[in-house]
C-alpha cells in the first residue's frame, strides 16, 4: 500500500480482497489509502487509530471514519476501551477534540453513538444545540455525559426544556445541595414532583427550597395527578400550620 508505483485503483481492489487488518494506521503513508482502509474496515478498531486519522483530517471526522464507526463490530470493540485523559506537549488533552466531535456528529447511527459514549472519559455542561437532537441529549444524560452541576442544569433548561429535570432525577442528592442556585418554574416542579425516580422525602426537600408561588401554581394543575396532588396538599397544609403558629405567638410576645 505504500508503494508509490501502484495506482490507487489497484490498491483499493487489493484492500477489498485481502483479509489483512492494519494494526497501526500511521504506518500507511498515503492519506487516500488510509481512508480506503477505514472505509472497508481493514484497520484495527483502536482509539489510537481513530485519533491519528482524526488529526490527519484537520480534527474532522471523515466519511470513511464515520462509515468505520457505524459498523457494529467496530463500535463494540471501541466501547470496551476508554480514551485516556493524557495531555500532549502543549498541555492539551489528546482526545478532547475527538470526543467533542463524536458527541456532535449527526451521521453516527444511534447504536454506535450509545456504544462510543462509553469510551468518553469526560462529561460536559455545554453543547451545540444545533447539532444535538432532543433524543440524543437524552442519551447523553443517561450516559452521564452531562455534568450534574448548576451549569449543566441551566444549559438544559434553556436549550432542552424538561430534560433539566431528567438530569436532577439522575442525581437528586447532588442537586439538593445546590438547590439555592437552581432556577425552577412551575413546569419544572410539576415534573419533579410527579417523577417516579425521586422519593417523596427528596421531593419535600425540593419543595421546601422553592418559591411558594411555584408550588401554588403547580398545586392547581396537580389536581389531575393524585400523587402530585397529595404532595402539594401536604406541603400547603404544613405551610399554613407554620404561618398560623407564628402569627399566634408573634401577636402575644409576652406569652412566650
Amino acid at each position: 500500500l505504500n508503494n508509490s508505483d501502484l495506482k490507487l485503483e489497484l490498491k483499493e481492489k487489493l484492500i477489498q480482497k485481502i483479509d489483512t487488518v492494519i494494526n497501526d494506521i500511521t504506518t500507511i503513508t498515503g492519506i487516500k489509502e488510509a481512508h480506503s482502509l477505514f472505509h472497508y474496515s481493514k484497520v484495527k478498531p483502536t482509539w489510537d487509530n481513530i485519533q491519528a486519522m482524526f488529526a490527519n483530517d484537520s480534527d474532522l471526522l471523515s466519511t470513511s471514519v464515520i462509515t468505520f464507526l457505524n459498523q457494529d463490530n467496530n463500535a463494540i470493540a471501541l466501547s470496551k476501551s476508554r480514551m485516556t485523559t493524557a495531555i500532549n506537549e502543549d498541555g492539551v488533552e489528546v482526545y478532547s477534540k475527538l470526543c467533542k466531535a463524536l458527541i456532535h456528529e449527526k451521521s453516527i447511527n444511534d447504536v454506535s453513538y450509545k456504544l462510543l459514549l462509553q469510551s468518553i472519559p469526560w462529561c460536559y455542561n455545554n453543547f451545540d444545540p444545533s447539532l444535538i437532537t432532543t433524543e440524543r441529549m437524552k442519551v447523553l444524560i443517561e450516559s452521564n455525559k452531562v455534568q450534574k452541576v448548576v451549569a449543566g442544569y441551566d444549559f438544559l433548561r434553556l436549550n432542552y426544556k424538561d430534560l433539566n429535570v431528567q438530569l436532577i432525577e439522575n442525581a437528586p442528592d447532588k442537586f439538593i445541595e445546590q438547590v439555592d442556585q437552581i432556577v425552577f418554574d412551575t413546569s419544572d416542579m410539576e415534573l419533579l414532583l410527579s417523577s417516579s425516580k425521586i422519593c417523596k422525602e427528596m421531593k419535600f426537600r425540593f419543595i421546601n427550597s422553592v418559591n411558594e408561588s411555584i408550588i401554588v401554581n403547580s398545586f392547581i394543575l396537580s389536581i389531575f395527578d393524585s400523587s402530585f396532588f397529595f404532595i402539594s396538599c401536604t406541603y400547603l397544609f404544613m405551610k399554613s400550620k407554620v404561618l398560623h403558629h407564628h402569627s399566634v405567638y408573634s401577636s402575644n410576645p409576652s406569652e412566650y
